[in-house]
């Protein structure tokens, strides 16, 4: 490689002698037994994790950027999984957090927030087609949760402890919004971001009607974020609170999770029961919220408790195949399932011909195709065809006035960083259209080629540990993209990913 700023062996080493514990977690484990620990299900932002078992299967969906939303996966045992497609194919205002999945009377149904709206779409097949999208009037609020009463009545619960009952279609309310739930009052010493009573997810067991909920803030300090128990006889309460509360907290800002939250309780093979929800790792906001998942056991008196007998030693267990970008040549004809797009008109505007993927752009608008960053370091290439009308970027992309990396116009290239800000040296690379960026520990290096073989490094580089949420806000995380901006088109093909 011409001008390199370092071999790639030279910043291996550097980063197994000071960050031997980030390499193996990178390390995927081929393991037929669910561990008895934290395991990674989606290594990447994926958050807000909702799953509903249907004969042998499991079927899970997240929030996550981008569009079109909400992938839908498929597992038989709870650790490998695949995608089946994005349920949400129709652009709705605002946008798209924590949904949730369920299956009532042979009907799959899913729920989700949006712009103050919670709508609810359904299908017979979770892999679809789903309805198209609809608002259910009278209610407003963020992460709905279903519940089915022992008498068969469906209500709605939401945010602030708020429940209001369905008919019986699930399509709309047939009754008023009450509040039945404050909360659990929580230790002042616990660290948190706000109280924020959130994400009331409902289960019937054995004559009692338990209400997980989220408190404490998603965002902020590592310690923030929980899930916490309570039960009644009645879905219109009163709750007691579990005495064995938080079910789910990070406690102090050196554990390997933090802020960890947002959990559904669900049974699992062979009738273990499980926790899945979201956390940070540390060290790691840039790449969001995983999806995690660890064991939890009832008591004699029927409360929920951590499954992990002694969390301080318990092994955390890495599985990061189900998300790892694979190479692709856009030849196929079908557009792989790890893509997405920037936004509803990028996605309504590609097409796959002669082997390549073109996106129709518009000025003004960020119109690009992106996949969560689920690696710390990495290699990255595409051929990107330019497009003397379109400012055409290569970069790590937070959202669309975020992202780091290299911007391409009229054959000269040059670096982009912060907010959009043009940044190094132009330098003209008249027909060179293969690009790539080498990520290492948070640190952006690009270079590029005429054939794809022998590379020029470009000398100015980018650290983008700073792109996370406590600094951008909006709950982001950097996902690998290529952009453009301007009244033309992208062509891009020759994708291919290496994990350093």
């Amino acid at each position: 490689m011409k001008n390199s700023i370092l071999n790639y062996k030279t910043w291996l080493i550097i980063i197994s002698l000071f960050s031997i514990q980030s390499i193996i977690l990178t390390t995927p484990i081929n393991a037929k037994k669910i561990p008895n620990g934290i395991s990674i299900l989606l290594d990447g932002d994926f958050p807000d994790p909702t799953i509903v078992k249907d004969g042998d299967n499991y079927y899970m969906t997240t929030s996550f950027g981008g569009f079109p939303s909400l992938m839908i996966w498929q597992s038989n045992d709870l650790l490998h999984w695949k995608r089946l497609d994005y349920a949400l194919k129709t652009p709705v205002a605002g946008a798209v957090w924590a949904p949730e999945l369920i299956k009532h009377d042979g009907t799959f149904y899913l729920y989700f927030p949006a712009g103050g709206h919670i709508y609810v779409m359904t299908a017979t097949n979770p892999a679809g087609p789903w309805s198209n999208p609809q608002i259910i009037e009278g209610v407003s609020g963020i992460d709905p949760g279903h519940l089915v009463d022992k008498n068969g009545n469906r209500y709605l619960y939401i945010d602030n402890g708020r429940v209001v009952q369905l008919s019986s279609d699930g399509l709309s309310i047939s009754g008023k919004e009450t509040k039945v739930y404050d909360g659990w009052k929580f230790s002042n010493n616990y660290g948190v971001e706000c109280f924020c009573l959130e994400s009331p997810k409902m289960l019937y067991r054995n004559g009692y009607y338990y209400i997980i909920s989220a408190q404490g803030g998603t965002g902020g300090p590592a310690t923030s974020h929980m899930a916490s128990v309570a039960r009644s006889k009645s879905p219109f309460g009163p709750f007691e609170d579990s005495p064995y509360n938080p079910l789910i907290k990070t406690f102090s800002p050196f554990e390997t999770w933090r802020s960890k939250g947002h959990a559904t309780i669900f049974e699992g093979p062979k009738g273990q029961w499980y926790a899945i929800y979201h956390g940070y790792e540390n060290g790691h906001l840039p790449m969001g919220r995983k999806t995690l998942l660890e064991p939890v056991v009832w008591t004699q008196d029927g409360w929920i408790k951590s499954g992990i007998k002694n969390t301080k030693k318990a092994k955390d267990y890495f599985f990061t195949e189900n998300t790892r970008p694979k190479n692709d040549d856009f030849s196929s004809g079908t557009l792989n399932k790890q893509w997405t797009f920037t936004n509803a008109n990028a996605y309504n505007n590609y097409k796959l011909q002669n082997k390549c993927l073109t996106i129709m752009c518009k000025q003004g608008n960020i119109n690009g195709l992106m996949l969560p960053m689920c690696d710390k370091n990495f290699e990255v290439q595409f051929r990107i065809i330019p497009d003397q009308n379109v400012e055409t970027g290569f970069v790590l992309y937070y959202d669309k006035n975020y992202y780091a990396g290299m911007i391409l116009k009229n054959g000269i290239i040059s670096g982009i960083h912060k907010n959009r800000q043009p940044f190094g040296d132009k330098i003209s690379i008249s027909d060179t259209s293969y690009f790539k960026l080498t990520i290492l520990n948070y640190n952006v290096y690009i270079s590029y080629s005429k054939d794809g073989k022998t590379w020029t490094s470009y000398p100015d580089a980018f650290d983008v540990s700073g792109y996370h949420t406590n600094i951008l806000e909006n709950f982001g995380s950097l996902k690998i993209a290529v952009i453009g901006d301007g009244n033309g088109k992208i062509q891009i093909d020759d994708f291919k990913y290496r994990t350093l």
